[in-house]
C-alpha cells in the first residue's frame, strides 16, 4: 500500500471523527443557553431550597437569578435569618443591576437575587467583594461551585 492510498483511506475517517467530536462538544457543552441548578437541604427545624438560573452566551455568564426559600416552624429563626441576610445584602445596595429582595410570609422566607453581569458596574462590585475578578464569569466555573455544594444542574 502506497502513502497515497493510506491518505485516501484515512483522511476521510479523520475528518469524519473530527466533525463528530465538534458536534458532541457543542451538544454536551452548548455555547449559549440557560442552566438551572437546584439544591435542597435536609428537612428539619429550618428547611431550605435554592434555585439558580443562569443565562449564558459563549460560555460566559450574562445573568444570574438566585431564589432561596427557607421554611421554619419557628418565626424567630426566620426573623434572625432575614436580618442576617439583609445585613449581607446591604453592602450591594446602590450597585446597578444587582437587585435583591427578602420577604417573610406564613413561616416562609423567600430571597431573590438577580445579577446582570453584562450591565453591572464591575468596579463598584470589586470594591464590595475583595476577591471579585474583573474578568467574565464562565458557566463551567459557576457550575462546578454549585455541584460541589450539592446542587443538581441541567441545561434547558
Amino acid at each position: 500500500m502506497t502513502s497515497v492510498d493510506v491518505l485516501k483511506k484515512y483522511i476521510p475517517i479523520g475528518v469524519g471523527a473530527l466533525v463528530v467530536i465538534i458536534v458532541a462538544i457543542f451538544y454536551f457543552f452548548p455555547p449559549n443557553g440557560r442552566m438551572v441548578c437546584e439544591l435542597s437541604s435536609a428537612p428539619g427545624n429550618m428547611a431550605a431550597s435554592s434555585t439558580y438560573v443562569v443565562d449564558f452566551s459563549l460560555w460566559k455568564v450574562n445573568k444570574l437569578k438566585v431564589t432561596e426559600v427557607v421554611q421554619s416552624s419557628n418565626d424567630e429563626d426566620l426573623i434572625r435569618y432575614r436580618q442576617s441576610l439583609e445585613e449581607d445584602l446591604d453592602r450591594y445596595k446602590g450597585i446597578k443591576y444587582y437587585d435583591s429582595s427578602v420577604e417573610v410570609e406564613n413561616r416562609t422566607l423567600t430571597s431573590v437575587i438577580t445579577i446582570d453581569y453584562k450591565k453591572i458596574d464591575r468596579e463598584k462590585l470589586k470594591e464590595v467583594e475583595k476577591n471579585f475578578s474583573n474578568k467574565l464569569l464562565s458557566i463551567r466555573y459557576l457550575k462546578n461551585i454549585y455541584v460541589k455544594n450539592g446542587a443538581v444542574c441541567k441545561n434547558v
